[in-house]
């Protein structure tokens, strides 16, 4: 066993047997709430933050080959099995990785690994954020009978080129429908009919939670990847986080089991937890994004002369260099406000979508001054700062244009 792998494997031992001495619930009462939510001491997350920062660096470091701008995607499955191996990445079984629910009362610990990720790839930071999205948002929905897929999970909510309206998410019109995805009873079976787009997710995926309209109520789905009736498409012409993937799907009278639908008062809760985390996780990744490039940036121009001196000796190189620090020291400090996933409410999604329009901004001007620094090497795909321009310009718009966000903030704050 490689070190690293010996080092996450005594923790997550440290971990289960903490919960089963803290836990009193029957093993085999409730498939996802079995386990209490752990209680971390500081020195305790310290250490989970050393050993992600040691598997970005030896797994995540292999991963980005030169010959490949985007990474090696043959690398890409064993990067995603060591992963789930040492814990990182939240399934049916593991509550404690990225998002994992029993870490509920510690979103930072998700942020931060997040970053430390993104920090060397943003691309594959994001394929572990949509994953442990997915499942916390099934963690929240699951009752007794529920059947839960084994494997890789992502969220399909976006339809056409837009998210649910601002005043859905006030209950404002709430007779109209919010979604044109439809969820239909046939006897003890139900069908599921309609289409997501930009449905980001880990490759692998064995499922979908897909949110739908059942008549005027809100409902969600799981939705195995292999079903009959369900297409999907990807998405290949991109600008970055191309480690990901993106899909359109379709959805043709799939049947669905009644264990795996969901159509109780909380998916309104789901549906807003769901933006709420997604925008958090970004401005993480965007955030470790621009960490990645002014690092690498201070490296260059340390080691590289222009006009008889260091590069770093420029005033103008000089000026640069701290606009990117001062942009991320700001995207640093909205990341580190106190956030928490146990109640969110209409004032902390707004916080979050203003966060996530600050901080994507703040982080694409810390990378594109951070790339200028490398003169027109920066455009080449050597250094690596091209991709990280096509990374977290690409997150700018997803889950919700400026546009979009702009209305939510504006809506949001009127109801205050």
């Amino acid at each position: 066993m490689r070190p690293l792998k010996s080092l996450m494997y005594c923790l997550s031992i440290i971990i289960v047997n903490r919960i089963f001495f803290q836990s009193t619930i029957t093993l085999f009462k409730k498939p996802f709430n079995i386990f209490m939510e752990l209680e971390l001491s500081a020195d305790e997350i310290a250490e989970y933050i050393t050993l992600a920062k040691k598997f970005a660096k030896s797994n995540l470091g292999l991963f980005l080959h030169p010959e490949y701008a985007d990474g090696n995607p043959e690398r890409l499955p064993e990067i995603i099995k060591d992963a789930r191996d040492v814990g990182l990445l939240s399934n049916a079984e593991n509550r404690y990785g990225i998002w994992g629910y029993g870490l509920n009362g510690y979103p930072d610990v998700s942020l931060s690994l997040l970053s430390i990720f993104a920090e060397v790839c943003a691309g594959v930071a994001m394929c572990f954020h949509q994953n442990g999205l997915a499942f916390n948002l099934l963690h929240d929905l699951a009752t007794d009978n529920a059947d839960f897929p084994q494997g890789q999970l992502s969220v399909a909510i976006q339809e056409d080129s837009f998210l649910p309206a601002a005043e859905v998410l006030i209950r404002k019109n709430t007779r109209q429908p919010v979604f044109k995805t439809m969820l239909r009873r046939q006897g003890k079976k139900w069908l599921l009919f309609g289409a997501k787009h930009f449905v980001y997710s880990i490759p692998g995926t064995k499922a979908y939670l897909v949110f739908a309209q059942e008549q005027e109520n809100l409902a969600a789905v799981v939705v195995s990847a292999k079903a009959q009736g369900v297409r999907k498409e990807l998405v290949e012409r991109r600008l970055g986080l191309l480690a990901c993937r993106v899909e359109h799907l379709t959805f043709d009278n799939v049947q669905i089991d009644a264990n795996s639908v969901f159509l109780n008062e909380k998916i309104y809760d789901a549906l807003v937890r769901a933006l709420f985390i997604n925008w958090l996780g970004i401005s993480a990744i965007a955030t470790g994004t621009g960490k990645g490039a002014l690092e690498a940036t201070k490296l260059y121009i340390h080691e590289r002369y222009q006009g008889g001196t260091l590069i770093e000796n420029h005033p103008a190189i000089q000026g640069l260099v701290t606009s990117a620090e001062v942009n991320l020291f700001s995207a640093g400090a909205q990341l580190n406000q106190y956030w928490q996933l146990k109640k969110i409410n209409m004032e902390n999604l707004r916080r979050a979508a203003m966060m996530k329009l600050s901080v994507t901004k703040l982080c694409s001007q810390a990378v594109s001054d951070s790339l200028q620094c490398f003169g027109g090497y920066g455009y080449m795909e050597d250094y690596g700062m091209e991709k990280r321009f096509r990374d977290v310009n690409t997150m700018k718009s997803m889950a919700g244009t400026p546009l979009y966000l702009k209305r939510v903030i504006f809506e949001l704050g009127r109801e205050e």
